[in-house]
């Protein structure tokens, strides 16, 4: 922040530099910019998943029970997924992951694994928002909150 000294009063006046927000709690109407960049990093990230997993790059320990687990809750049987063993169990007994019933309502309108990954990607690229939001309150830049949410993704 730039310091401007009035030639009459003496009185200090604080002009903010390129890029500073005008005044402390003064927020950008428009956070754009960060917007689309996470919008568009997180549909290249979800390309790129669901080209993986066309390509049969992913594992049945991950994708597999995540998906496996949503089919079952969408259709009556909670959180029920196949175990080693190849009975069937509730994914709360390993791990309690309550989000996935979330997922149940998205899988009847596009039952797909690609539904998951897209949603994991668009999640991962919303993070960025809060970084800029966090960043610019904290740091009073518009400039570097912006380059801390790019950093991110």
């Amino acid at each position: 922040m730039s310091v401007a000294v009035g030639k009459q009063t003496g009185a200090v006046a604080a002009r903010p530099a390129h890029g500073e927000l005008r005044a402390e709690g003064v927020h950008e109407r428009r956070d754009s910019w960060t917007i689309g960049a996470a919008l568009g990093f997180g549909v290249v990230l979800a390309a790129l998943a669901c080209l993986r997993h066309y390509a049969l790059g992913s594992s049945q320990l991950n994708l597999g029970n995540f998906t496996q687990a949503v089919w079952n809750t969408a259709h009556g049987r909670l959180l029920e997924a196949t175990g080693y063993t190849g009975e069937q169990m509730l994914r709360l007994g390993g791990h309690v992951e309550p989000i996935l019933l979330l997922f149940a309502p998205l899988w009847w309108i596009w039952p797909s694994p690609f539904m998951l990954l897209t949603v994991q990607a668009l999640a991962l690229a919303a993070g960025a928002l809060p970084v800029y939001w966090l960043a610019r309150k904290h740091l009073h830049s518009v400039g570097l909150a912006r380059r801390l949410a790019v950093a991110y993704l």
